[in-house]
């Protein structure tokens, strides 16, 4: 797909929109039904979680010691997670598949965390230019929502514009 269309539905989506209402809403896929993803994570109170981490160091989610902060609860949370899910595939008659779909909710769920706190804490524009809004897209495994353990998480981000040197 030429990057024109893309471009194009991107300023559409988002254009004199602030940058609040630019954040990913949760929006349950089909594949996610019976996942419990309840018991993987919490994303309200994780997000908590790094407002609190950001509130601690004055607001400044951009700060180092911040960064390291929240990298050590996204570790702790992708471990906790992928120590659940391996759990439930025991549990579910090792169902390979649904390991894979539980892995990938989860990444969704870490990504939009992410997002959020960068949105929230580091990147503090109310209003989002043309050139500063970005698409989040899962390739690969992932982006089919079978991601397997231990697996990279393939991403592509897209910018609507040419980036030059």
């Amino acid at each position: 797909m030429p990057i024109a269309p893309i471009t194009s539905t991107i300023n559409a989506l988002t254009s004199g929109k602030p940058a609040a209402a630019l954040r990913p809403k949760r929006v349950v896929p089909d594949y996610e039904t019976g996942l419990r993803l309840d018991e993987l994570l919490d994303v309200h109170a994780e997000a908590a979680r790094l407002d609190a981490i950001a509130a601690a160091h004055g607001g400044n989610g951009e700060k180092a010691a911040a960064r390291a902060e929240v990298l050590e609860v996204l570790k702790e949370l992708v471990q906790t997670a992928r120590e659940r899910t391996e759990a439930m595939l025991l549990d579910d008659d090792g169902r390979g598949i649904l390991c894979a779909q539980r892995l990938s909710a989860v990444q969704d769920s870490l990504i939009r965390l992410i997002y959020n706190y960068a949105l929230d804490h580091v990147f503090h524009v109310q209003n989002l230019s043309e050139g500063e809004r970005i698409a989040i897209v899962a390739v690969g495994g992932y982006g089919r929502a079978m991601l397997a353990p231990h697996s990279d998480v393939d991403l592509l981000f897209v910018l609507p514009y040419k980036q030059t040197a």
